[in-house]
């Protein structure tokens, strides 16, 4: 239960000072609706005692009192529908906000911890965790509020009007419940935590099928379908028994209701005599008719509340507190060398403390309107570089500094493309108004792709694209954004020579104020840079213009005699 009471603090934090006003109105109206329910059974509890029309004067007669029962429960219900469906499309409001707010936060988490989260953590952050934050937990615990006000409201009336049947059914439900909750509570809460669990390895498993469906066509996979199929079987599994749980109380409560009868029966026979017992019969069916369906709800609240917890957590695990990351990118630094866009002073990094340094002392000096190439054998520390230089990783020591604040343009080896249309992968822009046509036109032609963009702009997702169009137009959506720092990863290397030619030549007519880093193990992509790097073991060992590298770096020479620089 602390845990229960932790999760709805913290979740109920986690709305906006609207949502939270959501919830409190929903619970406190609803709360109020049951005061009907206790207007109804006080005046049919009247009618039941009454053996003549006495008792109804004000009302007429017995059919006007059992007109006006009716009238009274039909509007509570209809009442309470509607608060329900207006209070339902608010909390669907707030479960987009905790969604974007993680998702906001995961952005502005560093680099090296977003790359750690799998897809199934993610999914769950943004998705499922919000939904059962807000529409599980958060409602139910609303919901509870207003039922158990509901029964305690009945109970108020069965009491004034009959406490010995108040006080049986009083001591029955709640022992029931209480029995209930004992059996079912845990065996709840471990099945929403297999749920959660193996809800998340589902996703990864679905997204390592969709992303491996090429080689897995080519060459399957002995296991993959039946690992797919055992993980889903116990999520399926854990979703049915949380199921049955959740709806076990309601079997379980209809039965006991029998015997709820003979207790009150009992306890009326001991207490009043024979006399009493038809009509303490009657007021407990009544009150039973309204009482069990309010018990029934908040048993199988509890239980929600304990099978949604897991789920919920997961919403909660994310730190939304303002996060200020310091990134290279995000900062303009006054101390840079003279005439440089990018100074890098004796820069080493390591991924864990303990780890050994990928880095070690790398002064760089990047000047605007120039072309770099950095090159080296596998492991020597390029993707690393290129990353502290996106900003991406900090460094572990030493400084970065620019002499304005940069505008990247990233080019990776393998473009990821979206669901979208091309021009909206170009923008890298969900919404058509958020795009500029113009530069989606401009920059799809400086990379030889506006042919592509008009034959297909406009169809949703981009499926038949060979690899090469796929690192053109990975190359347009970075000439989108009409950077002053370009980085392109191995962008290159699906292109056949012609074209690559064609696209690097493009290049060469960028404005002047644009530096470029390449990485790139072929020849010719790097023979008319300004400056190669040359890196090794994780520090610099050469640099300088193609030629003068080749004359002066044997490692470099040997590469080039083999026809690569890797």
């Amino acid at each position: 239960m602390k845990r229960v009471k932790l999760i709805a603090k913290q979740g109920f934090a986690r709305l906006n000072p609207r949502g939270r006003r959501v919830i409190a109105l929903y619970a406190l109206c609803l709360s109020a609706v049951s005061l009907i329910d206790g207007a109804g059974l006080y005046l049919l509890g009247t009618i039941m005692k009454s053996d003549d029309t006495q008792a109804l004067t004000q009302l007429g007669n017995q059919s006007i009192g059992l007109l006006t029962v009716i009238l009274l429960f039909v509007s509570r219900s209809v009442i309470a529908t509607a608060i329900t469906w207006i209070g339902l499309r608010e909390f669907a409001e707030q479960e987009v906000f905790v969604g974007q707010l993680n998702l906001n936060s995961l952005e502005n988490e560093p680099w090296q911890t977003r790359a750690s989260i799998q897809s199934g953590e993610f999914f769950t952050a943004i998705d499922r965790g919000p939904n059962a934050l807000v529409q599980g937990f958060l409602v139910s615990v609303g919901t509870l509020f207003s039922e158990a006000f509901m029964a305690l409201t009945i109970l108020v009336v069965l009491l004034v009007m009959e406490p010995v049947v108040a006080i049986t059914a009083l001591l029955y439900f709640v022992g029931v419940a209480l029995l209930q909750h004992k059996f079912l509570s845990v065996a709840t809460s471990e099945a929403g935590g297999v749920v959660h669990d193996q809800g998340n390895r589902v996703y990864d498993l679905i997204g390592d099928g969709f992303h491996l469906a090429k080689l897995l066509t080519v060459m399957p996979s002995n296991s993959f379908a039946s690992h797919l199929a055992e993980a889903r079987r116990d999520l399926a599994k854990a979703r049915a028994k949380r199921a049955f749980l959740n709806a076990l109380p309601r079997y379980f409560m209809e039965a006991v209701l029998a015997l709820g009868f003979v207790a009150t029966a009992a306890a009326a026979y001991l207490v009043n005599g024979e006399s009493s017992v038809i009509a303490s019969l009657s007021i407990f069916a009544a009150a039973g008719f309204r009482l069990l369906p309010s018990v029934n709800r908040i048993q199988g609240l509890i239980l929600s509340l304990y099978g949604d917890s897991a789920l919920a957590e997961s919403a909660l695990a994310i730190d939304v507190a303002e996060k200020h990351p310091k990134c290279p990118n995000d900062t303009k630094s006054e101390v840079h060398t003279a005439g440089s866009f990018l100074t890098l002073q004796d820069i080493s990094f390591r991924y864990q403390e303990n780890s050994p340094y990928v880095l070690r002392d790398i002064s760089l000096s990047f000047e605007k309107g120039k072309t770099y190439a950095v090159v080296g054998p596998s492991g020597s520390g390029k993707t690393t570089l290129i990353d502290i230089c996106l900003g991406l990783l900090a460094p572990s020591q030493g400084s970065l500094s620019w002499s304005t604040t940069p505008i990247v343009g990233y080019v990776p080896q393998d473009s990821v493309l979206s669901t979208m249309g091309i021009a909206e992968n170009i923008s890298l822009e969900w919404s058509p108004d958020a795009i500029d046509q113009v530069r989606v036109e401009d920059s799809a032609e400086a990379t030889h792709f506006f042919e592509l963009l008009h034959r297909e702009n406009g169809e949703v997702g981009t499926p038949q694209l060979s690899g090469g169009q796929k690192q053109r137009l990975g190359m347009a959506r970075a000439l989108y954004r009409q950077p002053n720092f370009l980085v392109l990863d191995e962008a290159t290397s699906a292109l056949d020579a012609i074209l690559e030619n064609e696209v690097m030549q493009s290049l060469e007519n960028l404005a002047e104020d644009v530096t470029v880093l390449i990485v790139a193990h072929r020849l010719t992509t790097i023979q008319e840079v300004d400056e190669v790097i040359y890196l090794e073991d994780g520090v610099v060992s050469g640099r300088g213009t193609f030629n003068e590298l080749r004359d002066s770096h044997p490692k470099f020479a040997q590469q080039i005699l083999i026809g690569t620089v890797d």
